[in-house]
């Protein structure tokens, strides 16, 4: 295997365990893990943002939208 090919397959481990992490953080906090929007989490992880902040986000994305009544 190359260097390069190392490196790519290490970056999308350390990817994966980030979402792992962050799908964990939200299942904890009561959130739905079926409705983790993976792309936003990997944009996060890209970012340099904690798994607890792409968790964070996720959980505020799922509450519901208080009616305006």
């Amino acid at each position: 295997m190359s260097d390069y090919d190392e490196r790519r397959q290490q970056r999308r481990e350390e990817e994966h365990r980030y979402q792992m992490d962050a799908m964990y953080e939200v299942w904890r906090a009561g959130g739905n893990t079926d409705r983790i929007d993976c792309d936003r989490v990997s944009n996060h992880h890209g970012n340099g943002d904690s798994y607890e902040a792409a968790a964070r986000d996720e959980l505020r994305r799922q509450r519901p939208r208080p009616s305006e009544e």
